[in-house]
């Protein structure tokens, strides 16, 4: 097994994108990758401008590039073209609205213990320059008071029927010139490890994402999307935790949160898929992490004959867990209440095989740092529908972001 943190270390050195896509051995009946650490960027596609002009050639690039595994991001703001929206706020994590590049190094652990290597690493360099321990404070941007404010009048679109729910988040952030991302990522993985970790270097921007959630997977003509919505906190306590379990799986109003999205999801891959091919195969199952129980349903779908990723894209992004019901109101009033710009928070990363092979996660409980500005920052959010309560709502974007402030406090 390669040593990825050195590795990564090594290859941030000398390349300007660098990925690496952690499993964490969690069990996954649909994932073929266990770990994959890629690095290039001479050949690369990004999108910059949420115009159909750039996001069509990003997609032309690849499709030129099939049959070499790729990584792939997409931010939120795809949005805006998708959807014909406007972002009223300034991305300030540096990402680009889409990026892909062609490895010139390449290391995969398939789930079959397999391996695909291409490209030399680095030489070991053990002496290399290590970044301080320094753990600095995160500001919400959000109080308790405003956040009651704001809910309040996503109450009103509620009433209006204007949406059905809505996935609102809040920010918090601080100026931090010197972190150890690397480190970050490794403790992450340590104290709060998920299924769809990933490590990202683009130029100056990273991402250090410790996510429990796939966005959608395409196999051949088979496309699997496993939403989240439901979340409960865990105590340690064996006894305690299955009550826990079981009241989560029955609570009405984490099932109906959790149903919704899944109607969304349904209605997204129907505009894809051959009629009658989209089966919800789990509803409201409930799975233990380190800190919480999640609410995951399962829904596969049948693509029709010639389906492109870029169509596929284009219907399902952003995925509807972190967007609401219906998926275009609730964007439109999310950006205007929010305050902030989601960026790569709320998007995807993963990797493309071919053209019709990738799987893609959503980004959540991730650290999105700019090592130019010093910025870091990070996002929490959770469904609203007309049952919901402010200050529970409040207390659980706090409890999703317990593993985040806790790794960032461990580096001391």
């Amino acid at each position: 097994m390669q040593n990825y943190p050195e590795a990564f270390r090594n290859l941030a050195s000398r390349h300007s994108c660098v990925v690496w896509l952690e499993s964490n051995a969690y069990p996954d009946r649909y994932g073929r990758l266990a770990r994959m650490l890629a690095a290039g960027g001479t050949q690369k596609a990004e999108v910059w401008k949420p115009t159909s002009e750039e996001w069509n050639s990003f997609c032309a690039f690849v499709e030129a590039n099939p049959s070499v595994f790729k990584p792939l991001l997409l931010s939120y703001g795809l949005k805006d073209i998708f959807e014909q929206l406007h972002s009223a706020h300034a991305e300030t994590g540096g990402f680009p609205l889409a990026g892909c590049f062609v490895p010139e190094v390449l290391r995969i652990e398939f789930r079959d213990q397999t391996q695909l290597e291409m490209g030399e690493l680095p030489r070991f360099d053990s002496a290399q320059e290590r970044t301080s321990g320094f753990a600095p404070t995160l500001k919400a941007h959000t109080s308790r008071e405003a956040y009651r404010e704001t809910f309040a009048n996503i109450q009103k679109h509620l009433i209006r029927g204007n949406i059905y729910e809505t996935n609102y988040c809040i920010h918090f952030s601080a100026h931090c010139p010197q972190l150890d991302p690397v480190r970050l990522f490794e403790q992450l993985c340590k104290q709060a490890p998920a299924p769809f970790s990933a490590l990202v270097k683009w130029n100056d921007s990273w991402l250090i994402c410790g996510s429990p959630e796939r966005f959608l997977l395409r196999n051949g003509q088979t496309l699997v999307s496993q939403p989240i919505k439901g979340t409960a906190r865990r105590t340690g306590n064996p006894e305690e935790d299955a009550e826990t379990a079981i009241r989560l799986k029955n609570d009405p109003k984490e099932r109906a949160e959790n149903i919704m999205i899944t109607d969304l999801v349904r209605n997204d891959l129907s505009a894809l898929a051959l009629p009658g091919s989209v089966q919800v195969e789990e509803l409201c199952g409930v799975y233990p992490y380190n800190r919480v129980f999640q609410m995951i349903s399962t829904i596969k779908a049948e693509l029709e004959a010639g389906s492109t990723n870029k169509t596929v894209w284009e219907h399902a992004f952003p995925m509807g867990s972190m967007t609401g019901v219906p998926k275009r109101s609730a964007m439109e009033i999310m950006d205007e209440l929010e305050g902030f710009n989601r960026g790569l928070y709320s998007g995807s990363i993963g990797y493309i095989e071919n053209p019709d092979t990738f799987d893609l996660n959503v980004v959540i409980r991730s650290f999105i740092w700019n090592a130019q500005t010093g910025l870091l920052s990070y996002s929490t959010g959770g469904a609203i529908t007309i049952r919901s309560d402010a200050d529970q709502e409040y207390d659980e974007c706090l409890l999703k972001a317990e593993s985040l402030l806790q790794t960032l406090h461990s580096l001391h």
